[in-house]
């Protein structure tokens, strides 16, 4: 193998071991996502979510009403903008740590909350 070859295949790998590791460091702030979610429960515009970043969800199945039925398009919009909707239209609230997300009813109903832990 040429050595032209071999440094091209050692850039590649480590420039995608750095976007890799760039993506996995991404904040809510940071972290965007495009999607359209039509007559959608919560829990499955959490899974659309999960697909599209490195975040997961957390939750008890019956703080998760499947009767509520969402409608949210977005593009290119920070995660924390779309929990933040999430939190409005759904009475549910967020705890961020990490890549891990908590997902909680919100009694009683306060503002839109969205706590993120050290």
């Amino acid at each position: 193998m040429a050595m032209a070859n071999k440094v091209f295949i050692i850039l590649l790998l480590i420039s995608l071991t750095v976007f890799a590791n760039a993506r996995q460091k991404a904040s809510i702030k940071q972290t965007r996502v495009s999607f359209i979610a039509k007559n959608q429960t919560a829990s499955q515009i959490f899974k659309i979510i999960e697909a599209k970043t490195a975040y997961r969800f957390s939750y008890s199945p019956s703080d998760i009403s499947g009767k509520l039925l969402l409608n949210f398009s977005y593009h290119h919009q920070t995660l924390e903008k779309i929990l933040q909707d999430l939190a409005l239209t759904s009475n549910l609230k967020f705890l961020v740590h990490e890549h891990a997300i908590g997902v909680s009813v919100n009694y009683p109903p306060t503002s839109n909350v969205i706590r993120i832990k050290p």
